[in-house]
């Protein structure tokens, strides 16, 4: 068992030392983009440094929360909604009493 984790970790080693190595971005003659270890030569390429996705360096700043708006109406703007609210629900109270009676007729009809 030892040494089939000393096998793995062996294994591992060449990916952890390339990790935080660079990438060279060019353009073919297609307009195809590249991405490699070293451009093709006579080729300019744009250099892009990766980092390892294991190390941690410092903690993102915190979040800031997000402030809503400050009500303009206050009480209005609550009775407004409780309004929409209330009409919303005399709504799907009247449409199911629709389909519960448009159900019971088709019950009822041979």
């Amino acid at each position: 068992m030892k040494a089939a984790a000393l096998y793995a970790a062996l294994c591992m080693l060449p990916v952890t030392l390339f990790a935080g190595d660079t990438v060279h971005r060019w353009v073919d003659e297609r307009g195809v983009v590249n991405y490699g270890d070293a451009p093709p030569e006579g080729r300019k390429s744009t250099p892009i440094r990766t980092i390892d996705p294991l190390t941690v360096t410092g903690s993102p700043p915190p979040a800031r929360a997000a402030t809503p708006p400050a009500p303009s109406g206050g009480v209005a703007d609550r009775d407004a909604v409780q309004r929409e609210v209330e009409s919303a629900l005399q709504r799907e109270r009247a449409s199911v009493a629709r389909e519960s009676a448009v159900k019971r007729h088709e019950d009822l009809t041979p």
